[in-house]
């Protein structure tokens, strides 16, 4: 199978979580990734900053058939799915343990212009049944033509 692009990119990710007790919790992270065109998919490569609690974790982004696939491994193992109107399950694998999660996704919009690709994801969150966040996520994915000159 043959790359048919690849390029340096920013990723800026803001989220923001409703715990069940009305707590929100905001975050914003930024790093720098490779974005890569293969068969219609694209692929976003980006290792998780520290700041996260996510250390030596690298994260796949993959955008196909109107569904994101997040997987990340390292300190840090899962696979994610977001798929619009759809519930699925996975293992959340940390140092101290696996636990059963499941995100129920409420609205998925994928928007790509030339350089850019706009993310807004809402779900609900489920750590072994019981509810854990209602979040909302927006990702922004930027060709950066700096990197790698």
């Amino acid at each position: 199978m043959s790359v048919l692009a690849e390029s340096f990119v920013t990723v800026k990710i803001k989220s923001e979580h409703h715990d069940p007790d009305g707590a929100v919790d905001c975050i914003e992270t930024f790093c720098i990734g490779k974005k890569t065109v293969r068969a219609g998919k694209i692929y976003i490569y980006y290792n998780e900053p520290d700041e996260t609690g996510m250390e030596k974790t690298r994260t796949l982004l993959k955008l196909h058939d109107n569904m994101i696939t997040l997987t990340r491994k390292g300190m840090i193992e899962q696979k994610l799915e977001f798929i619009c109107g759809k519930c699925t399950h996975c293992q959340y694998h940390t140092p101290f343990g696996a636990m059963g999660m499941a995100v129920s996704t409420r609205a998925l919009d994928i928007n790509q212009q030339d350089a850019s690709i706009n993310i807004r994801i809402e779900y609900i969150l489920t750590i072994n049944d019981q509810l854990h966040v209602r979040a909302h996520m927006h990702i922004l994915i930027e060709e950066d033509t700096k990197v790698g000159h």
